[in-house]
C-alpha cells in the first residue's frame, strides 16, 4: 500500500486497489533474493508524507535519531507489535517481517527574510528609507550545518550567505525544515564595518512572527549571555521554519516578496541605531575646593534620566512622555552612566527623597556647588553641572537640558573616568553634581546685667541685625570679585527656646 499523497508512475507495476500496486514476479529461485524498485509521482499540494515502511533508522524533523522497535529491520516475526499479519513473509526466527512503523517525509523547503534597516527617528521600527543595503547576513541551522547531518565538521558552518540590497532586503530560500539562526557577522560591526558604533535597537522581537512595522528580532547584547557586536556579530533567537505554519500576508517592507507566503517567514528583521551617552559623577566637596577630589564620590546615590516629550517609548505625545527614560544607582566611586540612547535632548535629576530623608546616605541637607555650567563639555575637575538651587531638600536636583548628538560630544576628558566613555565622541562624561555639606554658626547676644561676664537667664536681645562675611570671597565665594568684602548672610537674634538673644545662620561649607 501507498500513501494518498504518491502517484503510482511505474509501468512494470499496476493498481490494485485505492493506495494499492501489484507487480507478479514470475520466478525466484530458492535461495536468492531480487530487489524490485517502484516509482511514484509526487501528488500536487503535498506537504508531507505518513510512510508505511519497514524502518532501518528513523529521525525526527529535528534530525534526531528515534529508537525504534525494528530499527535492525525487523529479523525474526512476531518482535514488533504493529506487525500486519497478513504481510508475513516468513515466520522463521531468521527470516524477514514487515511492521507498521510509518515515518514522515517533508515535502518541499521553507525560507526566511526580510530587513537590515538604520533606525533613524528613534521610534523603534522601521520607516521607508531606513533600509540598509551591503550587510552580510548568514544563516545557520545549529547542529546540522549546510549538509543537513547531526554531528559532523560542518555543524555550525553557515547554510547560505547573502548581502542585502534593495532597500536593506536579505532572504534565504530552499532551506530544510527545521530551527535556524540568523545572523551579522562581527565583521560588520568592527572599526571600518559598515555598523561599526551601531547598536541594536532595545527589546528583540523573539520568534513572534511580527514584522519590522511593529518590532524587530536583535538578541539585545546587554541580555544575559549575549556577547559584544564586534566579537559575535549580531543573531537572531532561535527561528523554527516548517512548511504551511509561516506567517502570511507580512505587512512590513516588501512582506509580500515571499513565496510561498505560508512557507517563508518574511519578518526576520534587524534593526540598529547610532548610540549615544551621558554620566559621570556624583561628589561631595569635603575640601572646599569647589572641584572633585579623589575620594570624594556618593557612591548609593539615585540618578534619574528624562527625554521629555519622548519618554522610555521614544514616541511623541504618549502617556510616558514625562516618565524617566532609565534609573541608576552611583557606584562606590560615586559615577554613573546612562548609554545605548536615540539623539535627543535630555535632563539628569536627582529625585528629592535622597536630600530630604535622613539616614539614607550623605546628600541629607546638602546644597549644590554654585556656579552651574549647563551644557558645556567642561568635566569635574573644573566645574559642575547642577542648577543653582538652595532648597534641593524640597526640589532635588537636576542639570540643565544636554542635547545628545554622536560625533558631537566632549572627548578626552580630563576629570574623574573621564576616558570610560567609548566611542568618545557619541558619550558625553561630563555631566557632574557637585555638593558640600551642610554647616552653620550662631548662637547668642545678650548684656551682662549682673556684671558677672557669663550670660544668666534673661539676659537675651532679640532683634539684633547679624551679619555674615567671609573676606576675600564674598556671596559668590569667588577670590577677587567685587563682592568680596559684601554680607554672605543676615539674621535677626529671637527667642530660640533656649531663651532670648538666639540666631542661627545656616550656611554652605565654602561659604564661610
Amino acid at each position: 500500500m501507498f500513501p494518498s499523497e504518491l502517484l503510482l508512475n511505474d509501468a512494470d507495476w499496476t493498481l490494485s486497489g485505492i493506495g494499492q500496486a501489484q507487480f507478479i514476479l514470475s520466478s525466484l529461485a530458492p535461495s536468492t533474493f531480487t530487489t524490485i524498485d517502484i516509482t511514484f509521482t509526487i501528488n500536487a499540494g503535498a506537504s508531507e508524507i505518513k510512510n508505511y515502511t519497514e524502518v532501518t533508522e528513523l529521525r525526527d524533523i529535528l534530525g534526531v535519531l528515534v529508537s525504534d522497535g525494528d530499527s535492525d529491520q525487523d529479523i525474526g516475526a512476531g518482535n514488533d507489535p504493529n506487525e500486519i499479519v497478513n504481510d508475513i513473509y516468513g515466520t522463521e526466527p531468521n527470516e524477514d517481517h514487515d511492521d507498521l512503523d510509518f515515518a514522515t517525509f517533508w515535502i518541499g523547503t521553507v525560507g526566511v527574510g526580510n530587513l537590515v534597516f538604520i533606525e533613524g527617528n528613534a521610534d523603534k521600527v522601521f520607516n521607508s528609507g531606513e533600509g540598509l543595503d551591503g550587510i552580510t547576513v548568514e544563516c545557520y541551522r545549529p547542529g546540522f550545518g549546510p549538509d543537513g547531518i547531526s554531528g559532523n565538521v560542518d555543524d555550525y558552518t553557515p547554510v547560505l550567505t547573502t548581502t542585502t540590497m534593495n532597500g536593506g532586503e536579505y532572504s534565504f530560500t530552499g532551506l530544510r525544515p527545521g530551527n535556524y539562526i540568523v545572523s551579522i557577522p562581527y565583521n560588520m560591526f568592527t572599526l571600518g564595518g559598515p555598523l561599526n558604533k551601531f547598536a541594536p535597537i532595545s527589546g528583540d522581537g523573539l520568534d513572534d512572527q511580527v514584522d519590522d512595522n511593529l518590532d524587530e528580532n536583535t538578541r539585545d547584547p546587554n541580555n544575559i549571555n549575549v556577547m559584544p557586536l564586534d566579537i559575535a556579530g549580531a543573531n537572531s533567537v532561535l527561528i523554527g521554519l516548517y512548511p504551511s505554519t509561516e506567517p502570511t500576508g507580512e505587512v512590513g517592507f516588501n512582506g509580500s516578496g515571499d513565496s510561498p507566503d505560508e512557507d517563508v517567514d518574511y519578518t526576520v528583521d534587524f534593526g540598529f541605531f547610532r548610540p549615544v551617552g551621558i554620566g559621570n559623577l556624583v561628589w561631595m566637596d569635603f575640601n572646599d575646593n569647589d572641584q572633585f577630589d579623589i575620594g570624594e564620590g556618593v557612591g548609593n546615590a539615585t540618578m534619574e534620566l528624562y527625554r521629555y516629550g519622548y519618554g522610555p517609548d521614544g514616541i511623541e505625545e504618549t502617556s510616558d512622555d514625562n516618565d524617566p527614560v532609565a534609573t541608576y544607582i552611583t557606584d562606590s566611586e560615586g559615577t554613573y552612566r546612562f548609554l545605548n540612547l536615540p539623539q535627543g535632548n535630555y535632563v539628569v535629576k536627582m529625585p528629592v527623597f535622597q536630600f530630604n530623608t535622613l539616614g539614607i546616605g550623605l546628600l541629607y541637607k546638602a546644597r549644590n556647588i554654585f556656579g552651574n555650567d549647563g551644557d558645556s563639555g567642561i568635566d569635574d575637575d573644573v566645574s559642575e553641572n547642577t542648577i543653582d538651587s538652595l532648597e534641593p531638600f524640597f526640589d532635588g536636583a537636576s542639570s540643565d537640558t544636554i542635547r545628545l548628538r554622536y560625533d558631537t560630544e566632549p572627548i578626552n576628558e580630563s576629570g574623574f573616568d573621564g576616558n570610560a566613555d567609548h566611542p568618545d565622541e557619541d558619550i558625553d562624561f561630563t555631566i557632574d553634581f557637585g555638593f558640600k555639606p551642610l554647616v552653620g554658626i550662631g548662637n547668642l547676644v545678650w548684656i551682662d546685667n549682673d556684671n558677672n561676664n557669663i550670660y544668666s537667664p534673661n539676659e537675651g536681645i532679640n532683634g539684633v541685625l547679624m551679619e555674615l562675611y567671609k573676606p576675600g570671597y564674598g556671596p559668590d565665594n569667588i577670590a577677587g570679585n567685587a563682592d568680596d568684602d559684601q554680607v554672605v548672610q543676615t539674621t535677626y537674634t529671637f527667642n530660640g527656646g533656649n531663651g532670648d538673644g538666639t540666631y542661627f545662620l545656616v550656611i554652605i561649607l565654602g561659604h564661610i
